[in-house]
């Protein structure tokens, strides 16, 4: 019995040696991949002020946890359009990939990239990102997969589809720094609940719709209470300039989480491009 014990015991260990040793590879990976797309992009890029938001968006993206995280792949449907999502603040992988599967289902396909933007340090490393967007302009990890993304989309099909929620779309307005003119002319985005609202006209869009629930602190906080805002020349257009889509759903909750308040948004959206099932 003894040796049966001790054998159970050893097995035990090993097994999470193993376990935390795959775990430690995959950041190691991760790490290294980020940190490659990122040399990647800065050689890409000839403005200096791009390439200096990548070089502290690599040291923004160590700050926030992001750096740690793989990269997941692009894919996008056969058949259908590209389309992209970026989650918001304070959401595990499983809510990005509900936010990835409801626009799925309103499309009608069966495939679609999800950016993946995932909350650590139980959310606190999340409030870093935050400054790190608002009060450096960095263009983090998250920012340049959603870049590349977009690239491979409009290579693919010659647009894409972006849906943004929350902190997605400052992740989003990140990475229009990277892309070019007759690229962002293929974009077709929303944004729900900003925490940075994007003009289509200013980017160059092929059209951008912008939503907010009437309560949801978030938009208000990211642009029309934000202060320096009004230092920042092209941050002018997130106060001055808005053409927001104002809705009123008046259901239990923060009046800002995806389900409950702005998922109808997304099909309305879609119907309006002809593309809903």
């Amino acid at each position: 019995y003894g040796q049966e014990k001790k054998e159970k015991a050893v097995g035990a260990v090993k097994e999470t040696l193993h376990d935390a040793q795959a775990f430690t590879q995959d950041k190691v990976t991760a790490y290294g991949g980020n940190v490659s797309a990122s040399w990647k992009e800065m050689k890409h890029q000839t403005n200096p002020m791009t390439q200096q938001k990548l070089a502290i968006g690599m040291v923004a993206s160590l700050f926030s946890g992001d750096i740690w995280d793989s990269n997941l792949p692009v894919t996008f449907d056969k058949r259908g359009p590209a389309v992209i999502t970026i989650n918001g603040i304070l959401n595990t992988r499983d809510d990005a990939r509900a936010l990835r599967n409801s626009v799925m289902d309103f499309f009608g396909i069966k495939d679609a990239t999800m950016i993946l933007n995932d909350t650590h340090g139980k959310g606190l490393q999340d409030g870093i990102q935050v400054f790190f967007h608002e009060y450096l302009g960095v263009i983090d990890a998250p920012a340049i997969q959603a870049a590349r993304a977009i690239r491979q989309g409009i290579n693919e099909k010659g647009e894409v589809f972006v849906v943004a929620h929350s902190q997605g779309t400052a992740i989003f307005g990140a990475a229009l720094t990277l892309l070019s003119t007759e690229e962002k002319s293929k974009i077709h985005y929303l944004g729900l609940g900003a925490e940075k609202y994007i003009s289509g006209k200013a980017e160059g869009m092929a059209d951008a719709k912008n939503v907010r629930n009437m309560g949801d602190i978030v938009p208000v906080l990211g642009n029309g209470a934000r202060v320096s805002n009004w230092l920042v020349p092209s941050e002018w257009s997130r106060k001055m300039v808005t053409e927001w889509t104002n809705i009123d759903r008046n259901v239990p909750g923060n009046r800002h989480g995806f389900d409950q308040f702005y998922k109808q948004e997304v099909k309305t959206w879609i119907k309006e491009r002809g593309y809903a099932r």
